[in-house]
């Protein structure tokens, strides 16, 4: 399974080419943004950087028992039993997937956008020029693959009204998103690393 991927356009550069919409923001329609409003970042929930040990021990229960079957002569009923804990791996990695493939983060140059949701979809915004606080929270592990938690305040509410795991290169994201706050980049001690990955696309 691929993470998300989180998508930033290249400092120096046109955000968009005039008849580059479609290209750019192809996935995007179902967000109403205006096309004078230019989208900077759009990234989903990571599912392998952000936690890969699950990762790893839901595909060692889906293969594991298959490949039991194959090598081992088993009797009906664990014939039945290793099918079964297979199957269980499969639900679970599928619903894992549909989870990360519903929530969606988009930084425009006006707001940031958090949808989250397939069918049913909740959305919730914030204006850069309303944002109170951004935290980050990251596990060491979560540090070395350069993914995390972000979460935006605004100062019309209480709390945290913008909260999503597993973003990859978190500290990008606020960096972006103060950039519009302030009017320049700001990038902590703590973003150098990630920092670094700004002048590139991230896959």
């Amino acid at each position: 399974m691929r993470g998300c991927a989180a998508n930033i356009s290249k400092p120096g550069r046109p955000l968009y080419k005039p008849n580059s919409w479609k290209n750019a923001v192809s996935s995007l329609y179902d967000f109403n943004i205006p096309r004078l409003e230019r989208v900077i970042l759009t990234a989903r929930e990571s599912m392998g950087r952000n936690d890969p040990l699950a990762l790893v021990f839901l595909l060692a229960l889906v293969t594991a028992p298959l490949v039991v079957l194959r090598v081992v002569p088993v009797q009906e009923e664990h014939y039945v039993l290793l099918n079964a804990c297979s199957a269980l791996g499969v639900l679970l990695l599928l619903s894992w997937w549909l989870d990360c493939l519903g929530h969606r983060l988009v930084v425009t140059d006006r707001r940031t956008i958090f949808r989250k949701g397939l069918l049913s979809k909740y959305t919730n915004e914030v204006l850069h020029s309303h944002v109170r606080n951004i935290q980050i929270s990251q596990s060491v592990f979560q540090r070395l693959m350069h993914v995390g938690s972000i979460g935006i305040s605004s100062s019309g509410q209480a709390g945290i009204e913008i909260f999503i795991r597993g973003i990859p290169n978190p500290y990008d994201v606020k960096s972006i998103i103060d950039q519009y706050r302030f009017g320049e980049p700001v990038l902590g001690t703590d973003a150098i690393g990630d920092a670094k990955q700004y002048q590139h696309p991230v896959a």
